[in-house]
């Protein structure tokens, strides 16, 4: 511990304290949640809402005409993008734009620590719409796949944020010994990103599902029983990204000897694994393009 800096105030206080102060998410983007999280929403009550807010409206319909989903016609109503979309996939872009620019606001962080972070973060997001895919999960529910991907590690934000310097050791390459970085972050705050990432995800009322993808990713079977598919791929997902060298740009400790027995308990052999690396890596580019669009430079 003596390479954390001293303070009179315990490293897990100061997480919560700064948790607490963290501006709630913009109201349209809190209805548009609401709406959708309700069976009896249509699309013209969600509509309502969008078209309210011009910074929104403009948003969605720059990440529908991108090549992220590469459409043959320009889409120019957002009416047009919820009957070609669909109400979940809307709900997924207008709850991305919202958390990242949220949390990005909130905070100041190395540049060098945020470029590795969003490229682990595409390559998760992008590997758990695969593994969804190879699930047979409805075409109406990859998205959120995506973004539980893309979301699940917001955790290390605030983390990053407030201890820099602490951080950085614990999270750079082969810092980490044998140990998941989570496991130093408790010894260090007391707290580790995914039990962070929960406490955001309830503050700002993600839902069930999105808030169990990023407090238990790193032990899906302590998640709700009714989100525990969804959480085992995204937890599928981060693996897959920390374990083949083409994405792996992060410091997490992944046990070698033990990941393609994990995967296999899963329904992943390593068949599947060797084709889903050619397909991450060609979806990459389009994920990039969604990010850029969805965090403000």
């Amino acid at each position: 511990m003596d390479k954390y800096p001293n303070t009179s105030e315990l490293p897990v206080h100061k997480i919560e304290r700064f948790i607490s102060g963290i501006p709630s998410l913009p109201a349209t983007a809190a209805r548009v949640l609401e709406l959708c999280n309700d069976p009896r929403t249509s699309p013209n009550d969600l509509n309502r809402v969008i078209t309210l807010d011009p910074i929104l409206t403009g948003q969605v319909l720059k990440l529908v005409n991108s090549a992220y989903f590469s459409f043959n016609t320009q889409v120019t109503t957002i009416p047009r993008a919820i009957i070609i979309l669909g109400i979940n996939t809307i709900k997924n872009l207008v709850l991305s734009t919202a958390v990242l620019n949220t949390l990005e606001n909130a905070t100041s962080i190395n540049a060098l620590f945020m470029e590795r972070f969003w490229f682990h973060s595409v390559c998760t997001g992008v590997a758990a719409k695969q593994f969804a895919i190879i699930k047979e999960i409805p075409d109406t529910e990859r998205e959120q796949y995506f973004v539980g991907g893309l979301l699940h590690d917001l955790g290390k934000i605030p983390l990053a944020h407030m201890f820099p310097v602490a951080y950085n050791e614990i999270i750079k390459p082969g810092s980490t010994g044998h140990v998941p970085a989570s496991v130093d972050e408790n010894k260090a705050f007391g707290m580790n990103h995914a039990r962070v990432g929960g406490i955001i995800a309830k503050k700002w009322r993600l839902g069930e599902i999105m808030t169990d993808c990023l407090e238990f990713h790193h032990e899906p079977q302590s998640s709700n029983p009714k989100t525990r598919l969804t959480v085992q791929i995204i937890a599928m997902a981060n693996l897959f990204s920390n374990f083949f060298s083409t994405f792996h740009k992060d410091g997490e400790f992944v046990d070698k000897s033990n990941v393609y027995h994990i995967f296999e308990s899963y329904g992943f052999p390593p068949r599947t694994l060797e084709k889903l690396e050619v397909n991450v890596a060609q979806e990459i580019e389009k994920a990039l393009v969604f990010l850029h669009l969805t965090v403000k430079s």
